[in-house]
């Protein structure tokens, strides 16, 4: 067999290469979504948490101890508003790793804890045996507030994680050769699904919780008003129903759908 009729061997490192380095396309700004939004996620969950630790007592203690007097609250929204648009312009820039965004999500959550402390009633002093007043930890703001700042932050650490999963599985699909434009739509209309997933998880649990605060507070007259028998009636045809969407609208083990 001659030189001619040798067959080149396929270039496995070469096509790797080629692959890795279509992960950047040597832009600076990036408008792929699952670089751009868990950016934005951490700096929205700090403004958050920032504007909630504001009004706890522990912050102003915080600027007294560092001499410094106590801006009113329209400085302080107008500060943070300033803050918050800046970080969210430089979401669209390559500066954000992954361990800048986990470090910020951490934080915001950090920022949240006073006030989460000062509702629960839990002396976190005391049970360490410290001499210090629990009432550092009071907040201004209501318990419906810090109840739904709580669901807002949790809704937004889900979608950050979820979009974080897709930009590891957008590396691994580009390094095993995947064409970057059809990564690029998949991941976008994954990416939109499971932020809808989590818009409605968050919705539905903070109606749920607005409507507890007031159901317990009423339950006995709710109970004398409706009757308890017609309050078993509704539960069993809830009970009904679950049951036929799971017998008849659930798809097969065998994958044909109902």
């Amino acid at each position: 067999m001659g030189p001619a009729d040798q067959q080149p061997e396929p270039d496995h490192d070469g096509r790797l290469r080629e692959a890795l380095t279509m992960k950047g396309d040597g832009s600076i700004v990036s408008t792929d979504i699952v670089d751009v939004m868990p950016a934005m996620i951490a700096v929205l969950m700090l403004a958050v948490a920032f504007l909630t630790f504001t009004y706890d007592r522990l912050f102003n203690t915080f600027l007294r101890l560092a001499n410094v007097s106590v801006p009113p609250h329209s400085e302080i929204l107008w500060l943070a508003l300033i803050v918050t648009l800046s970080g969210l312009l430089l979401s669209f820039f390559r500066i954000w790793p992954s361990e800048v965004i986990r470090a910020a999500t951490y934080l915001a959550w950090l920022l949240y804890l006073p006030s989460v402390l000062y509702y629960s009633g839990i002396d976190v002093f005391r049970i360490l045996s410290i001499s210090a007043n629990f009432g550092i930890f009071s907040s201004d703001l209501s318990f419906t507030v810090i109840a739904m700042t709580g669901i807002l932050l949790a809704c937004l650490s889900l979608a950050g994680r979820a979009l974080s999963r897709l930009k590891k599985e957008r590396e691994s699909y580009l390094s095993r050769g995947a064409d970057r434009p059809e990564v690029r739509r998949a991941l976008f209309h994954n990416a939109m699904f499971e932020i809808r997933l989590v818009v409605v998880a968050g919705a539905v649990t903070a109606i749920f919780a607005y409507m507890a605060q007031y159901a317990g507070q009423n339950m006995q007259a709710i109970l004398k008003s409706v009757g308890f028998s017609y309050l078993l009636a509704g539960l069993a045809a809830i009970v009904l129903l679950v049951l036929v969407l799971i017998l008849f609208l659930w798809p097969h083990k065998n994958g044909e759908k109902g």
